[in-house]
């Protein structure tokens, strides 16, 4: 699991928002999905990615849910904290030459 640092969050609602992450180089397509984790716990969550293949940084939406293990921790990241993160995984990918 690879170690970025969070650049921005971004409060969208009372229960959603965007964490924007160092991009490292990471590569992905639109439709696959990341593991975060926090400082080596052993839970982990699968999220979408929610920046553009080609964006200086990395992005997802999260929506904090009640009682959660991760969401609400993920809530009180900071700027220049790290987070752990794995992947991309998925083949639910989008293909735009098939529209």
């Amino acid at each position: 699991m690879e170690k970025h640092k969070v650049k921005d969050i971004r409060h969208l609602t009372d229960l959603t928002f965007v964490v924007q992450l160092e991009r490292n180089n990471m590569q992905f397509q639109t439709g696959q999905f990341i593991l975060l984790n926090l400082n080596g716990l052993v839970d982990h969550r699968e999220y979408s990615v929610y920046s553009g293949e080609n964006d200086d940084c990395l992005e997802v939406l999260v929506r904090e849910v009640e009682g959660g293990k991760v969401s609400g921790k993920l809530k009180q990241l900071k700027v220049g904290m790290e987070i752990g993160v794995d992947g991309p995984f998925g083949f639910f990918r989008f293909d735009p030459q098939k529209f």
